[in-house]
C-alpha cells in the first residue's frame, strides 16, 4: 500500500510541475506577442526585389556558370579561403582552356592553340578569382585576412605590406 500511495504521489506532483510549466510557456508566449505586436504593421510591406532576379549569371555560358557555382560553393559552403578559392579557380579555368584547345584536328590541347571568337567570348567572361565572382553575382564583398592563434584561438588581423597589395604582415606573438 505505501508503495502505491508513493506512486500516485510522484504522478501527481509531476502532473503539477507539467501544469506550471504549461502555464509559463502560454505567459511567456503571450508576453512574447506582446512585445512584438507592435512590431508588426498592419499593412503588408512592399518590396521590390526585382533586381535579384535580374543577374548576368542568366545570361552567360554554362561553363562560365559551372566556374561561379565552384567558386561559391567552395567559399561559402566549405569554408575555403581566399588564396585557395582563387588557386581551385585558376585550375579549373586552366583545364577548360585546354579542353577547348583541344580539337578534333589538333593531337591534345596546347597552349598556343587559336581560338574561336565565341571561344574567346566565353574565355574573357571567365571568372579571374573569388571577388570577380562576387562581382558578377552583383554582390558587394569584402574580403579581410586574418591569423588565428594556435594557443587561445584570437584572430589577428592582417595588415598588407606597403606597396605590395598580395602580401602581408601579421603579429609575431598574441596576446594570450
Amino acid at each position: 500500500m505505501g508503495l502505491a500511495s508513493t506512486t500516485s504521489q510522484k504522478n501527481i506532483t509531476l502532473k503539477d510541475r507539467q501544469d506550471r510549466l504549461q502555464e509559463c510557456l502560454k505567459t511567456l508566449h503571450a508576453t512574447v506577442c506582446a512585445l512584438y505586436m507592435p512590431l508588426i504593421p498592419e499593412q503588408p510591406i512592399e518590396i521590390d526585389a526585382n533586381h535579384l532576379f535580374s543577374t548576368h549569371i542568366s545570361q552567360m555560358d554554362q561553363l562560365n556558370q559551372v566556374l561561379i557555382l565552384l567558386a561559391v560553393i567552395c567559399n561559402v559552403v566549405i569554408g575555403l579561403s581566399l588564396p585557395d578559392c582563387n588557386f581551385l579557380m585558376g585550375v579549373a579555368i586552366l583545364v577548360a582552356w585546354l579542353g577547348m584547345s583541344a580539337s578534333s584536328h589538333s593531337k591534345g590541347s596546347t597552349l598556343l592553340h587559336e581560338f574561336l571568337p565565341s571561344q574567346n567570348k566565353i574565355i574573357a567572361d571567365m571568372p579571374k578569382n573569388l571577388p570577380d565572382v562576387f562581382k558578377k553575382l552583383d554582390v558587394d564583398s569584402h574580403f579581410y585576412l586574418y591569423a588565428t592563434c594556435p594557443e587561445c584561438s584570437y584572430t589577428n588581423k592582417a595588415h598588407p605590406l606597403k606597396g605590395k597589395k598580395m602580401f602581408y604582415n601579421y603579429p609575431e606573438t598574441c596576446n594570450c
